[in-house]
């Protein structure tokens, strides 16, 4: 008997020490599963940060974008170096692999650049932020002059697009103060403070050093691939409008109307006075209107609707066809050119404004940084995948200003 119990008893003792193992072991499996998962989501999190902490410096310094280079492929493969240099080894481990997502975070993707513009807008108004550096080309690399390969892949796709010059007449007489047109707080404004901001026009460089275009503004508007086109055709845009303005002040002015009336019985006494006091006035506004631009472009500022004080041309220079040259009345007050820029930028539809702002990111890229640049190559952010010991993982990444 006693020897049986003595056999019971260390029969109870082994099974308890081999359930207090197994108890033991599971919990061991338990905490070292615990611990991979929580390493693996702390070291992934990390794995992507360094991937874009790789971001492009010219695209930085000089647009105040981030954007790292790279297509799936070579995103995965630097997701794998790093994770075999830091589990892969480990012999509890097995990494399965990465898979990687960046179609939704492509630099070309409208939301994804919209956001980086309207951010960078919001910053840009403090001055010591808005400090655009020229690019460095890279040791070795190809730039190129070519129009073939500038205007080659545009993100625009040479996509057309006019400002309605009647739109932007109807805006200007129904306004008071230009500059509230826009509401401070809207992501149109933060948009267009960003063009000012990191883009040329035709009288204002910003100190902004070489770029293709001289006009860039003028580019965003018109859509032209020449200086000269896009020149032009702003020319005509302010003319236009100012020629309905300066038409609309001269009708409603009694004594510039009895002028007109006046020359217009000299020239054609009779019935025929009528008509050709219309033409006096529409060629009277048309070379107050040529005036204008012409004092835009000088630097010097025009009134939304006219005063006697702002009103240049006198009427005996159209009749006897002697108006020459820039008349200035001495009275500098009102919008000047990059004003009546930022109108035509408010007019425009949004998506078309922003691909010409990608088209003029990526043309002055290849033109002064290396020749197969691309911005759909670029990407703000990634979605990715790591397959450790069967389970799945996942992570998205993006950059944030602020």
């Amino acid at each position: 008997m006693m020897k049986s119990k003595k056999g019971t008893a260390t029969v109870l003792i082994c099974l308890f020490f081999v359930t207090l193992m197994s108890l033991i072991s599971a919990y061991i499996g338990a905490a070292k599963a615990t611990a991979l998962s929580s390493a693996v989501k702390s070291l992934g999190s990390l794995w992507g940060e360094s991937v874009m902490a790789e971001y492009d410096l010219n695209l930085y310094n000089r647009y105040g974008l981030f954007g790292f280079y790279g297509q799936p492929v070579d995103v995965t493969d630097r997701l794998d170096f790093y994770a075999i240099r830091s589990i892969g080894q480990k012999r509890y481990v097995d990494y399965g692999g990465s898979k990687v997502r960046l179609y939704d975070y492509s630099l070309v993707s409208f939301d994804v650049f919209k956001k980086q513009v309207v951010k960078t807008g919001k910053y840009s108004l403090k001055e010591e932020t808005c400090k655009p550096e020229e690019m460095k080309r890279i040791p070795g690399s190809q730039v190129t002059t070519s129009e073939t390969v500038l205007f080659d892949s545009l993100p625009s796709g040479g996509m057309s697009s006019a400002v309605n010059i009647s739109q932007a007449i109807d805006v200007l007489k129904s306004v008071t103060d230009f500059r509230n047109l826009i509401n401070n707080t809207s992501d149109a404004y933060f948009e267009n403070r960003y063009i000012d901001c990191y883009f040329k026009s035709h009288i204002n460089d910003g100190e902004l050093g070489e770029t293709y275009f001289s006009n860039e503004k003028e580019y965003i508007i018109c859509g032209h691939k020449d200086d000269e086109s896009n020149a032009r055709a702003i020319k005509m845009r302010i003319i236009g409008v100012r020629e309905a303005l300066n038409t609309a002040f001269i009708i409603k002015n009694p004594s510039m109307c009895a002028q007109a009336l006046a020359a217009a019985e000299v020239i054609t006494p009779g019935p025929a006075a009528a008509a050709t006091q219309k033409a006096l006035i529409a060629a009277w506004a048309l070379a107050e209107s040529n005036n204008d631009y012409r004092l835009l472009i000088k630097g010097h500022s025009i009134p939304i609707m006219k005063t006697e004080a702002t009103w240049a041309i006198d009427l005996e220079s159209i009749v006897n066809n002697t108006e020459n040259g820039v008349v200035f009345t001495g009275v500098d007050k009102g919008e000047n050119y990059d004003d009546y820029l930022l109108l035509f930028l408010y007019l425009m539809d949004e998506r078309v404004k922003l691909l010409r702002v990608m088209d003029l990111i990526q043309i002055n890229s290849r033109y002064l940084y290396y020749d197969s640049f691309l911005l759909k190559n670029y990407n703000a952010g990634l979605e990715y995948q790591l397959n450790v010991n069967g389970k799945k993982y996942e992570f998205n990444k993006e950059y944030e200003k602020g």
